[in-house]
């Protein structure tokens, strides 16, 4: 069995009673990626990542550049 085909798909999912505040960002969709994969013999399998691990990589990315600046230039 080969991996003959791999197609993704980007996707937002709304967040249902939203909007949330996640580290002073207010999230209305997260996103997601959708993967769906096609074997040789005709197998598809799908996958997805936990959609919030995108948002969260971002919103940590930027607590670390705001403390950097602050040690870097304090008051």
């Amino acid at each position: 069995m080969k991996i003959k085909e791999v197609h993704v798909f980007a996707h937002d999912l709304p967040v249902k009673n939203g909007p949330y505040t996640m580290g002073g960002v207010k999230v209305y969709a997260l996103d997601t990626t959708i993967v769906k994969i096609v074997t040789d013999n005709g197998l598809i399998g799908w996958g997805e990542p936990v959609p919030w691990a995108q948002p969260i990589s971002r919103i940590m990315q930027k607590v670390c550049i705001s403390t950097k600046i602050r040690r870097t230039f304090p008051p």
